[in-house]
């Protein structure tokens, strides 16, 4: 047994590892929503892209790994959560894997929140544009919807 919880271990700190990068990119998408800087957010966007599939392939890898130490120890859910198999685990396991679940959740929430902020900022900048451009069409700078510059003349 000792394998698959120096196994899961080994997951859970890859896991904190990507939410502490995804939660620094979130900082960073930030500052770039407000700058001018569209290549700079566009591949910010793909980084944290690339970290969500490598969470998902560690979650992938962690479910059968934790039904299995609990079938070990004795445990019938289909589906342990991580505190269920801490409080089941000696020490120092136990204590360990503790720890990381109230990490990983304390990181979850800074996330969700940084997620909401870029959400709220985003929808702001289009609502500006969106206005800009209605002033500009009203203007006739900006051709109206559906039309091209070439169908005008």
């Amino acid at each position: 047994m000792r394998r698959e919880l120096d196994r899961l271990l080994e997951i859970l700190s890859r896991e904190l590892r990507c939410y502490n990068e995804l939660a620094e990119l979130l900082l960073e998408e930030r500052e770039l929503l407000s700058s001018d800087d569209p290549k700079k957010l566009e591949e910010l966007v793909k980084r944290q892209e690339t970290i969500v599939l490598e969470l998902r392939a560690l979650e992938e890898a962690r479910l059968p790994l934790m039904r299995k130490i609990a079938q070990m120890k004795g445990l019938s859910s289909t589906q342990p959560t991580l505190s269920q198999l801490a409080d089941l685990l000696e020490e120092p396991y136990g204590s360990i894997v503790s720890s990381y679940v109230e990490r990983i959740k304390s990181l979850l929430s800074e996330i969700e929140e940084l997620n909401a902020g870029n959400s709220y900022l985003s929808s702001k900048a289009l609502e500006f544009v969106d206005g800009a451009l209605r002033i500009l069409s009203s203007a006739g700078v900006v051709p109206p919807k559906g039309k091209l510059v070439c169908d005008i003349a």
